[in-house]
């Protein structure tokens, strides 16, 4: 086995124990929170007690096992054998289902939905989130790192300054704040310019697929301004330090001597010798932007993955807020890994051991 296999292995089995720690942090910390879905299913937290089934409700609870003791609901979450009444009879229960948790690849089913699988759900939602990242992280990228050559090359000039002063301005505000100010300006409450709620128009589902298409990219574009803007004063300010740093290596002095002109040095020397931060970035901003879209999809009402979370949260449905969170965090140390993977491939003196 090759170093770099050996290296991919090591870090892909301490993988293993952190996205435990996580699961049961995560499980830990929701199982504070007060109430829990079978008080949401059979109306709400201020109920009328007398209208409440009482004995559906209990059976509600013991089926999903919110009854029995936390230990006991953390180890049939995470599987590989089903405690609940239904499940393995190894511990009680009457068998018709064994296996279920984490470690059988089930994510299980909604409490107030019992039709609707958890996974086969979240994979609907990521199908929105995914392509909305890559968007944004093209759009930071693209914008950002350009942003940051300038900075660098125009250091000390009056509009390094300015584009300075306004990336600032831009990192400090909320994203929340962002997005409600750009509803209201642009929305139907001010200009009219562009929709601010869901994904698609009431009539999208019957239009061609030129106007759908169209619709779609006029509902993204606001949400995708809120994300990214506060976003590119961040990128541009690693781009601008490290093209500070290669301006004044060895290399570039001896191109300028050699008679080459700033252009030349620029892109042909200092850019090339730049991006490894970039792959860096890359790596810890696409999961990151995956897992990072739960106000901007709350706002905006775009059923992804963000917006399907903070709805688990609110209704207390726990395997959904674990399952994104952990599927954050697994693609948060998967793009850590790939970005280390392409560093080393860049940069043949940095060693993944």
């Amino acid at each position: 086995m090759s170093r770099l296999a050996r290296a991919v292995l090591r870090r892909l089995l301490v993988l293993l124990p952190t996205l435990l720690g996580i699961t049961l942090l995560t499980f830990a910390l929701l199982h504070l929170l007060p109430g829990d879905g079978a008080a949401l299913r059979f109306g709400g937290e201020g109920a009328d007690p007398g209208a409440v089934d009482a004995a559906a409700f209990e059976r509600f609870r013991a089926e999903h096992l919110l009854d029995a003791p936390l230990w006991r609901q953390y180890l049939d979450y995470l599987g590989p054998f089903d405690l609940s009444p239904r499940g393995h009879a190894w511990f009680g229960g009457s068998g018709e289902q064994p296996w279920g948790g984490l470690l059988a690849g089930d994510l299980g089913r909604e409490l107030l939905r019992p039709s609707v699988g958890i996974a086969g759900e979240l994979a609907q939602r990521l199908a929105i989130t995914v392509p909305m990242s890559l968007a944004a992280a093209a759009l930071i990228f693209g914008i950002g790192w350009p942003l940051g050559v300038l900075l660098a090359v125009r250091r000390g000039t009056a509009i390094a300054r300015t584009l300075e002063v306004l990336l600032f301005a831009l990192y400090a505000l909320p994203t929340f704040w962002l997005g409600m100010a750009l509803q209201s300006l642009l929305g139907g409450g001010g200009l009219g310019w562009l929709p601010v709620v869901g994904l698609h128009g009431r009539d999208a589902d019957s239009a061609a697929p030129l106007h759908y298409a169209l619709d779609t990219l006029a509902h993204a574009v606001l949400p995708l301004v809120a994300l990214v803007a506060p976003s590119l004063a961040y990128v541009a300010r690693q781009a601008r330090s490290s093209v500070l740093e290669v301006l004044d290596a060895d290399f570039v002095l001896c191109a300028r001597a050699r008679g080459s002109s700033e252009r030349q040095v620029l892109w042909r020397h200092v850019v090339p010798n730049a991006l490894t931060p970039l792959v860096t970035l890359v790596g810890q901003t696409l999961p990151w932007l995956v897992g990072g879209w739960v106000v901007i999809e709350t706002v905006f009402e775009l059923p992804g993955m963000g917006k399907y979370a903070y709805d688990g949260l609110m209704r207390r449905e726990y395997g959904v807020v674990a399952a994104c969170v952990l599927l954050s965090a697994l693609l948060t140390a998967l793009g850590h890994l790939a970005s280390d993977l392409a560093q080393a491939w860049i940069d043949p003196r940095v060693r993944l051991d």
